[in-house]
């Protein structure tokens, strides 16, 4: 035992037992050298209780014949008496005077022959007599002197009429440990313990064992995830998958949603674009088609959330029939689907970032999560230890010669049917990214209000095509653009000053002019019109640079403008159409009268 071989290195110590135990090399604790304030060792090797210091015992007397401890390494020492341990933390009897002793121990098995039982914890020791289930003592376990415990107090049954402590403790109330727990509002044990070793409860008794079930009920935290160590060795043997939105507005294609397919393998994404959930199932087909097309293998192992479109009937029959296997994560437990929860972290980010910068309308949400997910694709990936999807999946390096910045300005090409030889050859647009089913770039052409796709683009990199706002006016918030209202938002004329802008032709309708004002007037020029600024909430509110200015106006902002005018016409019309009836009634009532009379 630890207690055997500290006092066997003492060159003085006893444990009261004649077993023969090697000698250690450790160092004893140091004891303390004032009288009565010595620590007291629990030991479960001592025959009795003993102390080397006589002026904490009291009524001592001599035994009937001589008795000898003998240490480990087979020294003897003497017992000069026998008398009762009184102090203000500790009412023990017949506690053995050993002059040559360098420890304090009390004797578990001497305990136990009183009535008492010993409990021996992690990190305390406590004391409980038998027969009331009163707690007589405790103390806890010092790390520091080998894992001993140490008893801070201690009342022993027999000796509690003669300690000054134990009528402190006897005239308190005795209350049982599950009490005190309820009464000190559901503490927990370990600090319970504390405040019991400290005699501040009083009286314990009880097991010191919790079994509460109210605990259990309103203190029940999420378990802790462990770290996955699993790896697949060749692609599509795990897809994951989720979907996300919907978007507080449509894009400019008309969706709201969108859904990801991660391979554990490469950690290559793809992504489709949706109207509803309805669509997960047939787009889920395509994907596998395009899987055992393009790659000769099925997809083994299809891992999503419990949301009702992946653990529909159909999704599931057709993934039984392609034979692969479905995963579902626990619901509320999204940490078991961490992989699709960290790739939308990082498409969102990654398209909010490239939205402020190019100081995009936030309508444009899903041109920035298609760039996103197509560029990070090509970035080198922690989960692959520096590698990179697109390599990892295909083999292939990717090119990076060929990335605009997202937003700046660009020049596309126009087809031949819209330019002449003596008009402009290319149109200026914004630039949104990569096609998937061209080798081309995704452009935004404001004036025309159409996407146009072309490999013959240029680019302007120096500037972008909306203008940035003024980080001196007041700070940009947090791009949230999935999450901002419908609502339109003033934004005062000052705030923004008049950026350039595309020029546009600014027909005017033909106004009276003398000659002289004609004369002198230089001709008419294309002007810059200033586009509007970035807003801070969305705003469905049309540009007036993508509005033709010779086009009727029928967009649904300027019917809804209308609206109130023409309901304000028709309900003055059929006002006045009342109250002429009413009049025309009343005086044909008072120019014949109706006659009254016998018939």
């Amino acid at each position: 035992m630890r207690l055997k071989r500290l006092l066997a290195s003492s060159g003085s110590s006893s444990t009261g037992s004649v077993a023969a135990v090697t000698a250690a090399t450790a160092p004893p604790p140091q004891a303390s050298t004032q009288s009565g304030t010595s620590s007291w060792v629990l030991d479960s090797g001592a025959s009795f209780h003993m102390s080397s210091d006589s002026s904490v015992l009291s009524s001592l007397r001599p035994l009937d014949s001589p008795v000898n401890v003998l240490t480990a390494d087979g020294t003897p020492l003497p017992v000069a008496s026998r008398g009762l341990l009184s102090t203000p933390s500790f009412s023990v009897p017949s506690v053995s005077h050993v002059p040559r002793l360098t420890m304090n121990l009390f004797s578990a098995a001497q305990l136990t022959d009183s009535g008492c039982r010993v409990i021996l914890d992690t990190d305390s020791c406590s004391i409980q007599d038998r027969r009331t289930k009163a707690l007589v003592g405790a103390g806890p376990r010092c790390r520091e002197s080998e894992g001993l415990w140490e008893v801070d107090w201690l009342c022993v049954p027999s000796a509690a009429t003669t300690s000054p402590i134990s009528h402190a403790l006897a005239a308190s109330s005795s209350a049982s440990f599950q009490q005190w727990h309820h009464r000190l509002g559901h503490i927990c044990g370990s600090r319970l313990s504390s405040l019991v070793r400290q005699g501040l409860l009083g009286s314990v008794s009880g097991d010191v064992s919790l079994d509460c079930n109210g605990c259990r009920l309103g203190k029940q935290t999420q378990l802790p995830y462990p770290t996955s160590e699993s790896v697949s060795q060749r692609p599509f043997d795990l897809v994951h998958s989720d979907v996300w939105g919907p978007a507080p507005f449509d894009s400019k294609g008309g969706h709201r949603y969108y859904i990801l397919f991660i391979d554990d393998f490469s950690r290559y994404t793809w992504l489709y674009f949706m109207k509803s959930r309805s669509e997960v199932l047939s787009i889920y087909k395509r994907f596998a088609a395009m899987v055992h097309t393009q790659f000769s293998t099925p997809i083994r192992t299809f891992r999503a959330d419990s949301a009702a479109e992946f653990i529909s009937k159909l999704l599931r029959g057709f993934l039984a029939e392609q034979g692969t296997l479905a995963q579902f994560s626990c619901p509320g437990a999204h940490a078991q689907n961490g992989v699709d929860e960290r790739k939308h972290r990082h498409l969102l980010e990654t398209a909010r970032a490239l939205m402020i910068a190019a100081s995009l309308p936030p309508h444009f949400w899903a041109e920035a999560v298609s760039a996103s997910t197509y560029l990070i694709n090509i970035q080198p990936s922690t989960a692959l230890q520096g590698g990179i999807p697109m390599g990892c999946l295909t083999g292939r390096s990717p090119n990076y010669s060929a990335l605009p910045m997202f937003g700046c300005v660009c020049y596309v090409l126009l087809a031949s049917r819209e330019r002449t030889k003596l008009t402009a050859q290319s149109v200026e647009c914004v630039f949104l990214g990569y096609s998937d089913e061209h080798k081309g770039y995704r452009c935004w052409d404001p004036v025309g209000r159409r996407l146009r796709i072309s490999r013959d683009v240029t680019f302007d990199e120096s500037r972008s095509y909306y203008p940035r706002p003024s980080t001196s006016s007041f700070p940009v918030d947090d791009l949230s653009f999935l999450l901002l209202p419908d609502i339109p938002c003033y934004v005062p004329p000052h705030v923004f000053p008049p950026p350039p802008a595309p020029l546009l032709p600014s027909p005017s309708p033909p106004t009276p002019s003398t000659p002289s004002s004609s004369s002198n007037s230089p001709p008419s020029s294309p002007v810059r019109r200033p586009l509007s600024p970035f807003p801070l909430h969305y705003t469905r509110r049309l540009r007036s640079e993508d509005v033709s200015p010779d086009a009727p106006s029928t967009s649904g902002a300027h019917l809804l403008s209308r609206l109130p005018r023409f309901i304000t016409s028709v309900l003055g019309l059929a006002h006045r159409l009342i109250a002429t009836l009413l009049i025309g009634t009343v005086s044909l009532l008072l120019l014949n009268p109706l006659p009254i009379g016998l018939p």
